[in-house]
């Protein structure tokens, strides 16, 4: 019965067979069986119950009542993961079909699966960086080229991969779709955008919709990068009754300050929980450098890459810093609980024993930029973090250490990213897809 499985009963089918076989059960008792042992989660005394009339079948078949026990706790182990064959032929075929698309046609493949967002455990941020790590190429929204689904454009340079990613409407938070589908069909029937004061009547857009896409950058082909688009926006006449609709006053753009890559990256997350160009631990990792050689000289661990785990040993002490993507705690893992972080390289996984969790469980909620320690493992090319430290990455004592990059009038903003507000402002993006 259990030959093609390796000794191992995964179906629900071989457990109904093991029941008729050497259990003694009817057909319909051994179907009754599987029910009880789908939910065996809330129904155990009726498991309990069940002991009795499967040991005494084997017994009448012959089994030891040392071979019958052991039978028996196969049958409980399986109630915990067991599924219908039929399900795990589904799977198979799912899971071969995503491989190959996801080899053969990244690009195309990535489009497919934001456009079916909100789904699965990855947010678009993750789906976004994964894609980019296999050299697809996106191009951010505007109001000229993006439709409102995430759609595929020719790059114009030869090869099998020559098309690159749009990103679409969609992506913009808080845009009501009757708006996007609005400007879409004006932009269709009249053609593209000439200036802001024609797309504003020409379109009738409230001033939150316009705000929303000059925030999200998608008013560049117009002329306009995101911190003049608001500035003007702000000093714009939106009465359409009036005279001067659309007219905008004279502002002295010269007074905006320039936006750093850390103020760029906030606003982009705000705007579409993801930045195309930056990643937080790209902009903090010359400070995580000079933090590491300090450690190391203390013969402490300093910051490691997702992309150099690979090259180190099994068992080895390892810290790292990233972005928490991730986080699950399945109730059939014993109290363990799994994270993935992220840097600006690739993804790691993270192994808490639940000792660990239970101690850091509110460092987790409330931090999503984390600080982890512990040991390297390595079984048959899967790498995870088994952690045995936990702190929240200090962000606001990290920009303070780049003033070079960020400037002096940009030491108040990373002071203000780092306040409890703007932090959960920064991170909603994240929030929203994380998986408890």
């Amino acid at each position: 019965i259990l030959s093609k499985t390796c000794g191992v009963p995964i179906f629900q089918e071989q457990i109904m067979q093991i029941a008729s076989t050497v259990g003694g059960f009817t057909p319909g008792e051994a179907d009754e069986l599987r029910r009880i042992m789908s939910s065996s989660w809330k129904k155990q005394d009726l498991m309990h119950g069940l002991r009795t009339r499967l040991i005494s079948g084997m017994l009448n078949h012959g089994i030891s009542l040392q071979y019958a026990e052991q039978i028996y706790q196969t049958i409980i182990g399986f109630a915990s993961y067991g599924f219908p064959e039929s399900h795990a032929a589904s799977f198979a075929l799912l899971t071969y079909a995503s491989c190959y698309l996801k080899c053969h046609y990244p690009a195309e493949f990535v489009v497919s699966l934001l456009n079916a967002q909100p789904m699965g455990f990855y947010s678009p941020r993750s789906l976004i960086m994964d894609a980019q790590r296999h050299q697809v190429k996106f191009r951010p929204v505007d109001i000229q080229n993006s439709d409102y689904d995430y759609t595929m454009e020719e790059s114009g340079e030869p090869g099998p991969r020559s098309s690159e990613v749009r990103v679409g409407l969609r992506a913009v938070y808080g845009l009501k779709e009757k708006h996007i589908e609005h400007l879409l069909t004006e932009r269709k029937q009249n053609g593209p955008y000439q200036d802001l004061t024609q797309l504003i009547q020409r379109t009738h857009l409230p001033k939150a919709t316009l705000i929303r896409l000059a925030a999200a950058g998608a008013l560049k082909p117009i002329g306009l990068g995101a911190r003049e688009a608001l500035w003007k926006i702000q000093g714009i006449n939106l009465d359409s009754q009036s005279l001067f609709f659309a007219q905008a006053q004279e502002r002295d753009k010269d007074l905006l300050p320039e936006e750093s890559n850390w103020e760029k990256l906030n606003r982009e997350y705000q705007t579409h929980g993801y930045s195309l160009v930056n990643h937080p631990l790209g902009i903090l990792r010359p400070v995580l450098e000079q933090w590491s050689a300090q450690e190391r000289r203390s013969n402490a661990p300093g910051f490691t890459k997702a992309v150099h785990l690979e090259k180190m040993n099994n068992g080895a002490r390892v810290r790292v810093a990233g972005l928490l993507s991730l986080q699950q705690k399945p109730p059939t893992a014993k109290g363990f609980a799994f994270l993935t972080l992220e840097d600006e390289g690739g993804l790691i996984n993270v192994v808490l024993m639940p000792e660990i969790y239970k101690q850091y469980r509110l460092i987790i909620v409330y931090n999503p930029m984390l600080d982890i320690t512990g040991t390297l493992e390595k079984v048959n090319g899967v790498i995870n973090l088994k952690a045995r430290q936990i702190r929240p990455l200090p962000v606001d004592k990290l920009l303070a250490a780049l003033p070079k990059q960020l400037g002096e009038g940009d030491r108040t903003s990373a002071k203000v990213v780092a306040s409890p507000t703007a932090h959960y402002d920064f991170t909603k993006c994240i929030d929203d897809h994380t998986v408890g």
